[in-house]
């Protein structure tokens, strides 16, 4: 099966490069705001994505925007496909508690690779 990952918009290139250069696709994803890719709202488990990385600010809507971070992750999480918002460690506390449940993986910029290679199965 071919490996995919969903990325939205402020994802270090270096990062999709690496997963590019070991064969792993990486799809455009767009939260809805920004036009990037595909609409996240739209996803399912036919895109064949292993996993959603986003930068935790781009699934987070401006304060009083209906719109929240369930409404946007919903689809993925709900579809089983593993999310990781990429997130400075010393913020991750007060993330978590605007974050819907199941929540997400939050995740430092240097693990990103490191995790997603676990969740892909492939050294690294």
């Amino acid at each position: 099966m071919v490996k995919r990952i969903g990325y939205l918009n402020g994802i270090d290139p270096m990062v999709l490069s690496v997963l590019a250069a070991n064969g792993i696709g990486t799809i455009p994803i767009s939260n809805g705001w920004d036009d990037h890719g595909k609409y996240i709202a739209h996803i399912t488990e036919a895109d064949g994505l292993s996993a959603v990385i986003a930068p935790f600010h781009k699934v987070i809507a401006a304060p009083g925007d209906p719109v929240g971070p369930h409404d946007v992750l919903s689809p993925a999480i709900d579809n089983g496909i593993p999310v990781l918002l990429v997130i400075p460690k010393k913020v991750m506390k007060k993330a978590r508690n605007i974050l819907p449940r199941p929540e997400p993986i939050l995740i430092t910029p240097d693990t990103l690779l490191a995790k997603l290679f676990g969740i892909l199965e492939i050294k690294f």
